[in-house]
């Protein structure tokens, strides 16, 4: 069973890696490298959101668990739930006031492209900020 597993898993994960390699041109061809480029940035700014995360989820599931074996109250657990929500907000409304003031800057001074237009990616960047603002937002920390 856990041979089959194990094998199962290995391809899996190399039908994800050979299909991200064959479906790369595609991408460059149909959307062109600085569009490309773009959603490279973005995927890569996302992942980074992870580190946002900062221990925040496994804190919330430690301490949940705690909850239902009976070492916390629901006002402490409604609490700890609480301070997350404002870090978790405080965070997420900086990136998008952030990102948003500081989109035009980046378009021009930080990216240096030739055939999209420059408010084209400046727009770009605000909805990424948007997107961050709603990773962070609809963190599984909330669904519980």
């Amino acid at each position: 069973m856990l041979k089959r597993n194990l094998i199962a898993n290995y391809l899996g994960q190399g039908w994800a890696v050979l299909v991200g390699i064959i479906f790369v041109p595609l991408y460059i061809k149909y959307l062109g490298m600085e569009a490309y480029g773009l959603v490279g940035l973005f995927t890569l700014l996302s992942n980074w959101m992870i580190l946002l995360d900062a221990g925040m989820t496994p804190t919330m599931n430690r301490e949940m668990a705690r909850f239902t074996a009976g070492h916390h109250t629901a006002t402490s657990i409604r609490d700890l739930l609480r301070s997350i929500e404002i870090i978790s907000l405080s965070i997420a409304t900086f990136i998008v006031i952030s990102i948003a003031l500081a989109s035009n800057w980046l378009a021009t001074s930080w990216l240096k492209t030739e055939r999209l237009p420059i408010n084209e990616v400046s727009q770009a960047f605000i909805i990424i900020g948007f997107v961050f603002v709603g990773q962070i937002s609809s963190c599984d920390i909330w669904i519980q």
